[in-house]
Parts: C-alpha cells; sequence; structure tokens
C-alpha cells in the first residue's frame, strides 16, 4: 500500500495571502447577505454612489434605509394582532 503524502507549505507568505482571501470571503458573504436582505437599502445606496461618487454617502445610506426599514418592520409586526385558534378536544 501506498502512504498517502501530503504537502504542507511552509513558507509563512503563502499561509498570510490564505488568511487574507479568507477575510474577504466572509466580508463578500456578509455584504451580499446584507444585500439580498435590505434590497430597498441596495437600490437606495447605489443611487447615492452614482449620484455623488462616494462610498462614504452611500455607505450612510444603505445604513439609514436598513435601520428605517428595519423599524418600520418591527412597527408592522408589533400592530398586527395575532389570532389563535384553539380547538377543543373532548374525548367521550
Amino acid at each position: 500500500m501506498f502512504a498517502l503524502q501530503i504537502l504542507i507549505p511552509t513558507d509563512p507568505g503563502f499561509w498570510w495571502i490564505l488568511l487574507v482571501l479568507f477575510i474577504i470571503a466572509l466580508i463578500a458573504i456578509v455584504v451580499i447577505g446584507f444585500l439580498i436582505a435590505f434590497p430597498a437599502a441596495a437600490l437606495a445606496a447605489i443611487v447615492v454612489f452614482f449620484l455623488t461618487g462616494s462610498l462614504l454617502w452611500s455607505g450612510i445610506t444603505f445604513l439609514v434605509v436598513a435601520l428605517i426599514s428595519i423599524a418600520i418592520g418591527d412597527l408592522l409586526h408589533m400592530t398586527r394582532r395575532h389570532h389563535h385558534v384553539h380547538e377543543e378536544v373532548h374525548e367521550d
């Protein structure tokens, strides 16, 4: 039988590059998640970016619109009345 040989890179630069790529991937996943969760905020941020050319203002716009949409969602959730139907079971 042949032994499985795995080469583990010993160059520290390789591990730093791997760590940086891992962090970039995590950031991309979080950003894409926020864009999917808050499409109105993403659209507003894109419009502000094209109007001003500033990532700062588009980021602020995204945060403000996302917070407003969260607040509106919470208000709508609190104002809805939940009707629970209770069924009574009688055993004879």
